[in-house]
């Protein structure tokens, strides 16, 4: 699993819409989809937004971002 579908996965077991993430972290609801799809960079304030929610924490971002998990 890579790390934008992770967050999909998070976003969707936190029972959140894309509209609801986005006005959480005043990011737009389009960005939040590309983030999701892996059409951009996804920024530190995205994941940090996720990580202090409690439900994704720093070394699970380790995981995803060395390749740990696939």
């Amino acid at each position: 699993m890579t790390l934008n579908e992770k967050l999909k996965e998070l976003r969707l077991s936190a029972g959140m819409t894309m509209k609801q993430v986005a006005k959480e972290t005043h990011l737009s609801e389009a960005s939040i989809c590309r983030y999701e799809h892996g059409d951009r960079a996804i920024p530190l304030t995205y994941i940090f937004y996720w990580c202090r929610k409690g439900v994704f924490t720093l070394n699970e971002l380790n995981d995803y971002t060395l390749g740990g998990k696939e």
